[in-house]
Formats: structure tokens, C-alpha cells, sequence
């Protein structure tokens, strides 16, 4: 079964798939997931699988310790009893649906990397087959787009277009330069495009 749902956005998140005899007892494997469950193989991603642990096990352990309260509860002579299970509920709920998200500063760039590449996973993540399989179809569009010059160099100008700054930025992120990278987001925001201007995704 799949747990330990974070960095969701626009449809795509991480998950990690454990082995479950009664509670999650080892990870298998943690994918990139772009379509309900399909998705594509990554390393094992600690965050996911901690949080996996972590919300399951708040999950159950609040369950049962707040039927043992509610049966304690009959021989006590207050509801102090249901605090723990409580709070321990309360701590299941923040873990599941408030922590593990994509923080608001990363959240324009991996929209921009889903738009330019049809993948928002970060590059970092992914298996370098898979990094350079859409390094290399990134390289042929932006040549196919007759930018005239290798996006390194492009990169240089001071009058680099938004457009092409938001392709610089994906490239040097899928070529591991996160200097270039940062240069190339620092432009694109600094630029304007055109009211009405898009562009189709180049598809992973």
C-alpha cells in the first residue's frame, strides 16, 4: 500500500509503497506519481517514508488508546483520560494534512518545471537515466525553437527574453548547475511575457 504522501502539487506528489501485514512494516520503494497511481521510480525518499510511519502510527495509536480511555473513562471520575488520545489526534491530523507540502517559495518552480517539461518532480530526485532522458529532449526543443545559440550562452545576454529564461531555468536545473539555475529564475521573473503568450509542455 502506498503512505507518506508529501510534496503534492497540481496533481503530483511522492509516495512510498510499504509491505503491510496489519501496519506498514517496510518500504519498498518510493515513486514520483503523476496520474492517481501511476508514476515514475525514484530512490527511496526519507521524508515520505518517515511521515508514512509517522501518520500511520498517530493514526492507530489514537485509535486504540482512545478506546482504552473511553472504557477507562467508566471507572474514573473525569474525562482527563481522553486527553493523551486526544491530543495524539490532533498531532495524527497536522501531520497528514498540513506538514509534507511544497512551501510557497518552491511552488512557482516546480509548476514551471511541469510546464516546460510535463514533469514538476524536482530534477535532483529523479534517477539519473530518467534526469538525463529529459535533459537530452529538452536540449533538441530548445534548439528545435531556433534560439540560435547553445541556452549557456543565451543565458549570458542581458536581453534574454522571459520565455526563453523560463527554458534556461529548467535546463540548468536538469543539468545540475544551480547557479545557472538561480540566474536563469532571477531573469525570468525579472521579465515580462505578453498578455495571452503560452506555450505546449514538452511532455516527459
Amino acid at each position: 500500500m502506498f503512505f507518506g504522501r508529501v510534496d503534492a502539487l497540481a496533481g503530483e506528489a511522492i509516495e512510498t509503497k510499504f509491505l503491510v501485514i496489519g501496519v506498514p512494516l517496510l518500504p519498498l520503494g518510493s515513486y514520483y506519481l503523476t496520474n492517481g497511481r501511476q508514476g515514475i521510480a525514484i530512490p527511496l525518499h526519507g521524508k515520505s517514508v518517515l511521515l508514512g510511519y509517522a501518520r500511520i502510527g498517530l493514526w492507530i495509536g489514537a485509535v486504540v488508546w482512545g478506546l482504552i480511555a473511553y472504557v477507562s473513562k467508566h471507572y474514573s471520575d473525569g474525562p482527563e483520560v481522553l486527553v493523551g488520545p486526544a491530543l495524539m489526534l490532533a498531532a495524527a491530523g497536522v501531520l497528514t494534512f498540513a506538514v509534507g507540502g511544497v512551501s510557497k517559495a518552491d511552488q512557482p518552480r516546480r509548476l514551471l518545471l511541469r510546464t516546460v517539461a510535463g514533469l514538476g518532480a524536482p530534477p535532483a530526485i529523479l534517477s539519473p537515466d530518467i534526469r538525463s532522458e529529459i535533459q537530452d529532449r529538452l536540449e533538441k526543443a530548445w534548439t528545435a525553437r531556433g534560439a540560435g545559440k547553445p541556452w549557456r550562452d543565451a543565458l549570458k545576454s542581458a536581453s534574454l527574453k522571459k520565455d526563453d529564461a523560463r527554458w534556461c531555468f529548467v535546463l540548468a536545473s536538469y543539468a545540475q548547475e544551480p547557479d545557472l539555475a538561480e540566474r536563469a529564475w532571477e531573469k525570468f521573473s525579472a521579465g515580462a511575457l505578453h498578455e495571452g503568450e503560452t506555450e505546449a509542455p514538452l511532455h516527459a
